[in-house]
């Protein structure tokens, strides 16, 4: 009678087992990509690239790069540091439902630059794309964001 029992209950697990792996439940990883309206401040933490472009030509003009942590002052925000060349400049902002914020200072003080974008579709919250706006000079630029490994 066991031995009964162990073969049906080894053929009823092998028919569910069947049936779960075709019901298109996505991969792991797939349910760790976030949408780009669910992506939240932590997902932004960390090492990004920054590709400055014309907004008329989208002719290539500079990059940067970022680092962003928790924002010490503000839970739901991020703070770092822009380096262009050698010259680290403070940063600060946000992300909610896809959209993108970040201003930029020089003396830790003024707003000396924003950048106002969106996160991609479809790429795990690994890109994102806007404007970047010298508050000073009025100069606006294209921006593309591109997280990096660290």
């Amino acid at each position: 009678m066991k031995i009964l029992f162990v073969f049906v209950w080894v053929a009823v697990n092998s028919l569910c087992m069947h049936a779960y792996a075709q019901t298109g439940m996505p991969e792991p990883d797939a349910l760790a990509c976030p949408l780009a309206t669910e992506l939240q401040v932590q997902d932004l933490f960390g090492p990004w690239r920054a590709e400055f472009s014309d907004p008329a030509s989208g002719e290539a003009m500079s990059s940067a790069m970022l680092r962003f942590e928790q924002n010490p002052e503000f839970a739901q925000s991020v703070a770092g540091t822009i380096t262009r060349g050698d010259i680290p400049v403070r940063v600060s902002g946000d992300v909610e439902d896809g959209r993108f914020a970040l201003d930029e200072s020089q003396d830790g003080t003024t707003i000396s630059a924003t950048w106002s974008g969106d996160v991609v579709p479809d790429t795990c919250g690994k890109e994102i794309r806007g404007t970047w706006t010298d508050t000073i000079q009025k100069k606006e630029l294209n921006f593309v964001l591109r997280r990096l490994s660290e």
